[in-house]
This record gives structure tokens, sequence and C-alpha cells, in this order.
């Protein structure tokens, strides 16, 4: 038994269905059920729930749209149907995992899971599988964006296919563009010190290039002019004056955005691990360049020498990859696609830097074992909060509710609005002093954004959409807001105190006064 199952790892077909199904039973176990238990509606979900409008397109996402409609079976309108889309998305980041170990040659389907796991379950990947809606046309765009450097197609076929591929993926999710960046810069740094290895990676990375600059022209001739709104005002490049200035503020953000993400503890365990997954390749590299300087000319073991110098900055650049160019940028975890691509990439390239010293190859297992402990914990622990803070708000919604019914059968009320915040659940608020990725990840619903608020309310108190007008601006929400300062409080509960004004209905959070208010105490009838 175990002579035939060491037979069936070592064929190509059997290796890739172990380290397929090893993805799979991580990616489910480890990652998403946490998710699927907490149950919360993750941010646009809110309204897509509600409304059951597609609105991808106006995101640019036009392919999006087209799928989703064609697994809602040709709906008019959008209805709940997860977990399936989760489900999938998981299935497509595990065969992802499978197309990168086998493109990259990695021949153990320990190392393959290992290196390739962080394409689905870095922390940044949370919110992207948290989205009901959204998840599997995510992991599309990451597959897509991975595809050119995986077929195995050459010529121009292989260019058309790889091409067609990114701009498949801009259109299902454009930040995923950033994992063929990364994955492209490993591509190229392979097997350059051997003899003709300059010459053949210099034309891989002018194909990489054209493709990505084809795409990307066709992407914005195309598709970009139906960007509307939110979506439109982030996506404006900088102008070619501040772009200096631009380039070096968006990599200070994104940089801060990342190192802000994790505690001083856990934080200087992954940067070690990271540090010595990227030191490595780089030195085995560096005396393997220096070895065959004598089979090539001088100045190419020079600029061999200092493009490997330059391999990790140009990997990090390609985490946020075109973000870097964007005059107003969007600093969310889920933009944060190619942090997994990057990780994937530095221990591939260590793999190959210790196959030929297999007394080092502890190394990788230890780097690996750590970053998939690290991540399904943080998986864990997200899932746990963030079923509390569902808990936590709905409660409080159901109190709202009550209060405004039995308010309404006494006066006019022909509105809503909130002032302050709910803040966090005591268990989400311990998690993110340990996490403060969580920060980002889990943002209360009840507050002053009406947005989520509005949205989240609908979901929880019964014909509020019936009686209640749109949303006020945040300009003619402050007034009332500023005039319930001297109102008195007809309900006071522990997390909120509810006031008439007018014919509108304020509810101020306790714990967080408005910014318009004086700092004294509401006052209850």
């Amino acid at each position: 038994m175990t002579r035939a199952r060491s037979a069936f790892a070592s064929t190509p077909a059997g290796r890739d269905i172990l380290v397929f199904g090893a993805l799979l039973a991580y990616l489910l176990l480890a990652i998403l059920f946490p998710i699927l238990r907490a149950d919360r509606y993750c941010n646009d979900d809110l309204l897509r729930a509600l409304s059951g409008s597609y609105g991808w397109s106006d995101n640019g996402r036009h392919l999006t749209n087209l799928l989703m409609r064609m697994l809602q079976l040709g709906a008019s309108r959008l209805v709940d149907i997860s977990p399936l889309a989760q489900l999938l998305a998981i299935a497509v980041l595990a065969w992802t995992g499978v197309l990168v170990a086998r493109r990259f040659d990695i021949h153990s389907p320990a190392v393959a899971v290992m290196a390739t796991a962080a394409l689905g379950a870095q922390p940044f990947m949370l919110e992207n599988l948290s989205y009901r809606f959204d998840a599997l046309f995510m992991a599309l765009a990451i597959m897509c964006s991975a595809l050119p450097v995986t077929i195995d197609r050459h010529g121009w076929k292989g260019w058309a296919v790889g091409t067609s591929s990114l701009l498949a993926a801009l259109n299902l999710y454009q930040p995923a563009i950033d994992v063929f960046l990364v994955f492209s810069v490993l591509e190229v740094s392979r097997d350059v010190p051997e003899a003709g290895g300059i010459s053949r990676r210099f034309q891989t990375f002018v194909v990489r290039i054209s493709q990505f600059a084809v795409a990307s022209v066709a992407y914005r001739l195309l598709f970009a002019a139906s960007l509307k709104d939110w979506v439109k005002d982030h996506a404006a490049l900088a102008s070619v004056a501040d772009l200096p200035c631009t380039l070096a503020e968006n990599a200070r953000m994104f940089t801060r955005f990342v190192v802000d993400a994790f505690d001083q503890r856990c934080g200087a365990l992954f940067v070690a691990s990271v540090a010595a997954a990227i030191a490595v390749p780089m030195l085995i590299g560096a005396r393997r360049g220096i070895a065959y300087r004598h089979d090539r000319p001088m100045w190419q073991t020079l600029v061999f020498v200092a493009a490997l110098g330059a391999l990790p900055f140009a990997a990090l650049v390609g985490i946020v990859g075109p973000m870097l160019l964007l005059e107003k940028p969007v600093l969310m975890p889920r933009v944060m696609i190619g942090f997994g691509a990057f990780l994937c990439a530095a221990l591939i390239a260590m793999n190959d830097a210790l196959r030929t010293r297999p007394a080092m190859l502890r190394a990788q297992y230890v780097i690996g074992g750590t970053w998939l402990l690290m991540f399904a914990v943080m998986a864990s622990n997200y899932g746990n909060a963030s079923k509390a803070q569902d808990l936590y708000e709905i409660q409080i919604a159901h109190d709202i509710g009550n209060d405004l019914a039995e308010l309404r059968a006494h006066h006019v009320v022909s509105n809503l609005v909130l002032t302050g915040s709910a803040g966090l659940a005591p268990v989400a608020e311990r998690a993110e002093r340990q996490f403060p990725l969580l920060q980002q990840l889990i943002l209360p619903y009840l507050g002053e954004n009406e947005f989520l608020s509005r949205n989240f309310l609908k979901l929880h108190v019964p014909g509020l959409s019936k009686w209640a007008g749109a949303a006020p601006s945040a300009t003619d929400e402050k007034q009332p807001a500023g005039d319930a300062c001297s109102m008195p409080a007809l309900y006071v509960r522990d997390a909120y105190s509810l006031k008439l004004v007018g014919e509108i209905a304020v509810v101020a959070f306790a714990g967080e006064l408005a910014e318009h208010c004086p700092a004294s105490p509401p006052h209850a009838s």
C-alpha cells in the first residue's frame, strides 16, 4: 500500500490530485469554515442581498456581471445562493495552486501545498472570501492572472491566450493583475545563471511586458468608460507632473498598511520567515551567478548581480502593481491579492535554491508550516470575532426596531438618522487588539456610515424601507443630529438613546459622541 501511494504521488497526474485535494481541504477547513460559521454579510453583500442588483458593470467588472447572471440561471435579480460561490472559489484557488506548482516544477506535494496555499489563505484574502456574491469571481480573476505564466503554450498562440486571460482577469477583479506581475518576476528570475539564460529570460520579460501592456490598454479603451461614482473616483491616474510624489506616497501608504496589519510579536515572526525565504535564494543565486561568470561576458554577470538585488523590490512592487499610479488608491485588505502571490513566489524561489542541498530542505518546511498555522489562526480569530459582532449588532438593531415601532404608534416619523457608532462587540474588540488587521476586516455596520447602517437596519428592522425615506446626505443629516443634542431622549438603552427631531428619529450611540454635540450625557425624560 505504501509503495502504491508513493508510485501514485510520483506521477504528474497523481501529484496534481494530491496537491489539489490537500489544498482544497486546508482552504475549506482552516480558512473558509470559520467565515461560513460567522454567517455575516460582508459590506456590499448587504445591498446586493436587499436589492438584488448585479451592478458589477459599473465597477468595470463586466465578466463578473455575465458569469453571475449565468450562475443565477439568468434571473433578472440576484438572490443569495451562498455558500455556493465561496465553495467554488476555494476550488478555483486550489486548482490555481496546482497550476502554479506544476509550472514551477515543485515535485514535493507537501512543499507545493505550503507554497501555493498563500494564494487563498493569506490574511488579506479573508475579506475576499467573505463576500457571498464576489468570492468566486475574485478567485477566477486570480486564476486568469496566473494563466499567462502557467499555461504550456508558446509562440503567438500562447501570447494571445495569455493576453486574453489578463483581459478577463481585469474584467473579473482588477487588483488580481498583481498575481501576474509577481509570477512574471519569479519566472524571469529562474535559471538565469546558466549560459544563454539571460537572453532567454529577456525574451520572456519582453513577452510578459507586452501582454500586460496590451491587456491594460485594451481594458482601458473598451471597458474603463463604464466606471462610475466611487470606483471611478478611485481609479483616476495621477498626472505626469505629480507621478513621482504619488509613487512615493502610495508606496509608503501600502507598506504602512501591511506593517500595521500585524501586532509586534506576530509581525516579527512573519517578517523573519519572509526575509529568510527571500534571502536564501538570493545568496545561492549570487553564488551560482559568480560560478558561471566564465561562460559569458563580464557585463552580463554584472547585470545579473544587479538584477538579483532588485528582484525583491520588483516583487514587492508587484504586490500592489498599477495601484501605485493611482491618484487616490483604495487601501483595503481585498485589493492586496498580490501579497499571497508574493509569499508563494518567495517559497518557490527558496525551494529552487535548496533542491541541491537536501540538508537545508527542512527550512522550507519550517517556514511553510509556520505560514499555514498563522493563516489558520487568523482565519479562526476573524471568524469568531465576526460572529460576535454580528450577534451584537443584530440585538441592537432589533431594539431599535422595537423602539421605532412604539414611537411611530404615537408620533409621525418619516426618516431615521444615526450619529456616533455602536462600535465593536467585546469579543471583536479584544481580537482586534491581538490582530490589528481586524480593524479593516470587521467594520461596525451601525453608525454614521449610511451605506452600511441603512442596509443593515433594513435587513433586521421589518418595514423600515417602507416608511423611512432615502438616507439623507452627510450635510442634510447634520441639522437633525445637531438639534438632537438639546432634545430629551425618548428611549435610553445601554448602546444608544433615541430622540425625535420633527419627524426624524435620531439614534445617538453611547460611548462615542457625535462631533457636533457638546460633551454632555444624554438627558432622559
